[in-house]
Order: C-alpha cells, then sequence, then structure tokens
C-alpha cells in the first residue's frame, strides 16, 4: 500500500484532461498498475529509470513514457515472463485508460490542436512546387530571402518564422512573369479563343479563354477547388491590364497567371476556415497537403 496513496493521487489529477474517462476502466488501471508495476517501478525501486509514483501527465516527456508502457502491456513485454501476469482483459482496460491519457477526451471526436499558424512556402517547397506544377526545374526560389529561424542549426520551416517582406514580394511577382513566359501553354491549361462568325477573335472572346484558362489552372496552383468567382476576381488583373496601350492578349494573360502564382493561396498553405469557435476536422484536400507537404515538400498530386 506504500506505493498506492501516490498513485492514486497521479490518476485522480488526470480527471481535468479526461473529462471521459470510464470509471470501470480506471478502477482496473489503476489495480492493475499497483499489483503488477510499482514492485518494479515505483520511488524506492524505479527499474529502468521510470517513476510511477512521481511521473507527472502533463509534459512532453511524461507522456512518452506512458506511450512506453502502453506499447508493454500491449506487446505483453510487461510484467516480465517470470512476474504474475495480469489478465487479457486487464490489460486492454489498463490500455484504453493510457489510450484516454494520450488522445484526450472524445475518442475519435476532435480534439483541439491549438492554435495553428498559416505556413508560407519555404524557398524549398516553392521549388518543388513549382517543378510539379509548371515543370520547370532548378532554383528559382534562391533569389528569395533565407528562409531562417534563429540561426545556423535551426528549422527552416517553422511557420512562425516564415515572414513576407516587401523585398519577397518584389522578387516573387518578378520570378512568377519569368516562370510564366518559360512555361508550355499546356501545363498553364491555356484555352484558345475562339473565333467569331467572321473569323476575327474578338475582346470578348478572349476574356472568355482568359477565364476559361484560370478556372483549369487555378485548383492545381492553389491547391484546393476553387469557384468561379474566385477566378472573376482575378480576372480584374486581366482587365486593367488590356486596357492599357501596347499590352496584348497574350501580355495581360501573363501578368494574371503571374498574380495567381503571387497570391496568397499560392505562397501559403492555407486550409478552410470555418466561423464561430468549435473544433472541426481538416477537410481531405487540406490533409492531403499537409501530408504532401510533410513527406515531400511538394503539392499534392491528383489523386
Amino acid at each position: 500500500m506504500r506505493g498506492l496513496l501516490p498513485l492514486i493521487a497521479l490518476i485522480t489529477g488526470l480527471v481535468p484532461l479526461t473529462a471521459s474517462v470510464h470509471a470501470a476502466d480506471d478502477a482496473v488501471a489503476r489495480d492493475l498498475i499497483s499489483t503488477y508495476c510499482m514492485s518494479c517501478h515505483s520511488s524506492a525501486k524505479h527499474k529502468g529509470d521510470t517513476d510511477l509514483e512521481k511521473l507527472p501527465t502533463d509534459t512532453p516527456i511524461a507522456l512518452g513514457v506512458w506511450e512506453s508502457v502502453r506499447h508493454a502491456l500491449a506487446e505483453q513485454d510487461m510484467p516480465p515472463p517470470e512476474k504474475k501476469q495480469p489478465t487479457q482483459a486487464e490489460r486492454d482496460a489498463a490500455i484504453a485508460w493510457i489510450d484516454r491519457l494520450l488522445d484526450g477526451p472524445g475518442g475519435d471526436t476532435p480534439t483541439d490542436p491549438g492554435w495553428v499558424t498559416v505556413h508560407r512556402l519555404t524557398r524549398t517547397e516553392y521549388n518543388r512546387t513549382i517543378q510539379d506544377l509548371l515543370g520547370i526545374g532548378g532554383n528559382p526560389a534562391d533569389v528569395f530571402p533565407a528562409d531562417s529561424a534563429g540561426g545556423n542549426g535551426s528549422f527552416d520551416n517553422q511557420s512562425e518564422t516564415l515572414f513576407v517582406s516587401p523585398i519577397l514580394l518584389e522578387r516573387l511577382l518578378d520570378v512568377s512573369l519569368e516562370l510564366i513566359e518559360k512555361t508550355k501553354p499546356e501545363r498553364l491549361n491555356l484555352v484558345a479563343a475562339e473565333k467569331d462568325k467572321k473569323g476575327v477573335i474578338t475582346p470578348t472572346a478572349q476574356r472568355k479563354a482568359a477565364e476559361s484558362s484560370l478556372i483549369a489552372f487555378l485548383p492545381r496552383a492553389w491547391r484546393r477547388p476553387v469557384a468561379r468567382m474566385e477566378a472573376q476576381g482575378l480576372l480584374k488583373v486581366y482587365d486593367k491590364a488590356i486596357k492599357k496601350s501596347n499590352v496584348t492578349h497574350d501580355d495581360a494573360l501573363r501578368l494574371t497567371y503571374a498574380a495567381a502564382l503571387t497570391s496568397p493561396n499560392f505562397i501559403f498553405r492555407n486550409e478552410t476556415s470555418r466561423p464561430g469557435t468549435e473544433v472541426y476536422p481538416l477537410s481531405a484536400y487540406d490533409i492531403a497537403n499537409r501530408l504532401s507537404y510533410f513527406l515531400w515538400s511538394t503539392m499534392p498530386d491528383a489523386a
């Protein structure tokens, strides 16, 4: 009983973290740890530097230890074979209790992950995304300011340190224009303007072709479905450019595509937001983007 009272205090302290703890599993877990674990993992005798009496529950190190305890119970590595063994029902109940500790209340329901800062593409992510989107290799982002998180040896992809400076925006537009000029038409999903009955391509037909081109291109560039209204908003760039003297349809269209690659929808890994303060799951496109940039530092493929 010497080690049981601190253990009871420990488990009682978990209640705020696991509001939906099942009382039966809680009791079984308490008895299992007291009966089968404390002889080796108490304050008096803590084999493997594991003291389950004093182990907190709200630190990354502690949660890592509880993950190890769960693994040992699930794989039946602990208790050792020569020691008294719990029943499978006892193991299952203790594992369920640890799962609630690790995952938080609610089981499969979304728990609050906290604030997630919108992530700007790093130079590496930009280069690889351009390669997959436009088919242009090289390192066009090398002219951008360095992605720095505080000195040598630090991570360069921490979203809190990926600022958008005036010089980045200036160079981003220049690079975008150069990239669009080098890109093959099929990679831009360009739609040719149709001639009228007289065989003439009118300004109205050119604008319609520009809109159709953007509607086909933007979902790939912005890595999500794009509403027609969003394409219409981007077409304002085309409309303003085409009104100027000596600006052709192709020139205006190139500028519009460059604007698409300078948009926050491209240079940031934006995720769908919902009104209110309730926690909600990510969409399939949000998950695809997170996974793809995590695994390959580039945009998701079509699938």
